[in-house]
């Protein structure tokens, strides 16, 4: 379970902004904290949903491009075989002045689990030039078995801070091997490759649990196409049941989804690829692709088939995103979506965040974390006011993030939350010119 995410220097983030999943002293709708076994003694608990509202380009895809950044820098950093070609490349740091955008970038994300909370961050020196590449200048790992910090390896700057003198250090009984298996893996590291990533690779227990963590709990909804949906329904009855249901319900007029494998096109592209390739390679890819229609009712009862396509936009992501959202609620994931209400009715974003909200539709414990412009979600009666948070930009271009709980002036129970907002008491929303822009049409063409 996530208990916190922080990015500093990261795109339109300059300063260090977290994101705490941490419940605050807030008494309301007790019923979205959950209290996995690992917390502190003293903690309220962690909520289920979080969702982050602000104008355009305020920086809240920021804050979730930071997520999905540090996520593939975890899981493929070590894959690429030739120096500065890896995932840490990738890296864009603020570029809206001199010393930031020639400046580290920091990413930090602190977890549960098995029990134990886990504490990972890299500091990253962003290359500055055509011959210089992304380096690793601080990696650590920490965990709190029994409440108490430990240090499992400290990397860098970490090491340094620390007061250890060489560029390393590992826990004798923390890390698994100690410091003679350390010493071999430092050796293999490059500067452009993750020490945890790098570890995990070569099987290392504690470095596997942590990427598989990222892996399989810390789920970003980044570029969803609607063949996972496809795929899952075909290999799983349960699920499409499930599909049908919820777009059943979604009020869209579908009656149900019809699913097959399009063999036609699967063998015309692997025939085309095999021409494409010389005699002596053999293809070992296998393209599946699918043709998903859905079924309609006419005015006498009858079925009418349309291609996914032909449905409205919002449908098609819904559809998309069926699978993630399944899946995080099956398997207790946290799942990120950013502007998850684009081209979905409010009513139907409330019906989605309220599966996370409740223990009867969320045993496992999944958290939904969202980016979103929809005002109206801002209702006490759906969100406590540490599940709020607001992105914008201050006057030197970086974003600020904030929860509601930061406000000194708090709004009172039952308050119109959107209101106030919209008015612009909370910060976050855009500073129009809205002269100039009705003026517009009536320029010189």
């Amino acid at each position: 379970m996530l208990l916190e995410f922080s990015a500093e220097n990261y795109r339109s983030i300059r300063d260090q902004q977290s994101l705490d999943l941490r419940a605050t002293a807030t008494r309301d709708l007790s019923e979205v904290i959950r209290h996995p076994p690992g917390l502190d003694a003293g903690s309220r608990g962690v909520v289920a949903t979080a969702a982050v509202f602000g104008a355009n380009a305020s920086g809240k895809s920021s804050l979730f491009m930071a997520a999905d950044f540090m996520r593939s820098a975890v899981l493929h950093s070590a894959a690429e075989a030739v120096e500065g070609a890896g995932a840490l490349q990738r890296v864009t740091p603020f570029r809206f002045d001199r010393e930031h955008r020639r400046g580290p970038v920091t990413l930090r994300v602190a977890f549960l689990k098995d029990a134990i909370r886990h504490e990972y961050g890299m500091v990253l020196a962003p290359s500055q030039g055509a011959r210089e590449f992304t380096r690793v200048t601080s990696e650590w790992l920490r965990m709190w078995p029994k409440n108490r910090v430990r240090d499992v390896f400290l990397r860098g700057e970490a090491a340094a801070q620390a007061g250890h003198p060489q560029p390393w250090w590992v826990s004798e009984d923390g890390f698994h091997g100690g410091h003679r298996l350390a010493a071999d893996l430092f050796e293999q590291t490059r500067d452009d490759v993750l020490f945890l990533s790098l570890a995990s690779q070569r099987n290392h227990p504690q470095a596997k649990a942590v990427v598989s963590w990222f892996s399989e709990q810390f789920v970003t909804a980044a570029l969803q196409s609607s063949g996972a949906t496809e795929a899952a329904m075909l290999d799983s009855p349960h699920f499409a049941g499930y599909v049908n249901r919820l777009l059943c319900a979604a009020g869209s007029g579908i009656q149900r989804v019809e699913v097959a494998r399009d063999e036609a096109r699967d063998r015309a592209i692997r025939d085309n690829l095999v021409k494409m390739q010389a005699p002596e390679f053999v293809v070992s890819y296998l393209p599946k692709f699918y043709t998903t229609r859905t079924i309609h009712h006419d005015d006498t009862g009858g079925d009418v088939a349309l291609a996914l396509d032909d449905e409205s936009h919002g449908t098609q992501r819904l559809f998309r995103l069926a699978g993630p959202i399944y899946d995080a609620l099956r398997h207790g994931r946290c799942l990120w979506i950013d502007e998850l209400d684009t081209g979905m009715h409010h009513w139907l974003l409330r019906a989605l965040i309220k599966m996370f909200q409740s223990p009867d539709t969320n045993p496992h414990g999944a958290q939904l974390l969202f980016t979103t412009h929809d005002a109206a979600l801002m209702d006490p009666t759906l969100f406590r006011r540490d599940q709020i948070w607001i992105v914008e930009k201050d006057a030197a271009q970086g974003t600020q993030l904030y929860s509601l709980v930061d406000f000194e002036d708090k709004p009172r129970k039952q308050q119109p939350l959107f209101k106030s907002f919209l008015s612009g008491r909370f910060g976050g929303v855009p500073n129009l010119d809205e002269a100039a822009i009705m003026a517009w049409p009536r320029g010189d063409a």
